[in-house]
């Protein structure tokens, strides 16, 4: 695969991923560039391809340094079990996170018991990560460790 493949590739990756509000802003400001690049002569549309796949990769690029919340793997397939089995409020996942507290001991759970301690924060990130379960998208990136 060619360099010019592999950065078309991470591009779209990258992009697959963006919030669509996001992608847009950015996008009407790389496509100024590109669309005069489109009035140019037959002889000459590489040009305008070429601009607009470095636009692309711009995008691409600038949506990528933007802040993401994580969830360790090991933290999300535990919640994904209690999910799942407290199906009754799987619409109202404020509700679930309540209910689950007693599930969160020391014996049970210990390791989402110390990773809610961890940080305030990551309640806050559970409750996304619940929410978007209960939506059905990915509002809460899962990572490895």
């Amino acid at each position: 695969m060619s360099k010019y493949d592999e950065d078309l590739k991470k591009a779209c990756e990258i992009l697959n991923n963006t919030e669509l509000d996001e992608l847009v802003q950015v996008a009407v400001e790389a496509m100024d560039d590109a669309a005069t690049d489109i009035g140019m002569e037959a002889s000459q549309e590489w040009h305008a391809k070429i601009t607009l796949e470095s636009a692309l990769i711009h995008i691409a690029e600038k949506v990528a340094k933007r802040p993401q919340l994580t969830i360790p793997k090991s933290i999300a397939d535990e919640f994904d079990q209690i999910y799942e089995d407290m199906e009754e409020y799987q619409t109202n996942v404020a509700q679930m996170f309540s209910s689950m507290q007693h599930y969160f001991d020391l014996e049970s759970y210990p390791e989402i018991l110390h990773w809610l301690e961890d940080d305030v924060k990551n309640t806050n990130v559970v409750l996304a990560y619940l929410a978007g379960k209960a939506l059905g998208v990915d509002l809460v990136k899962v990572v490895e460790g």
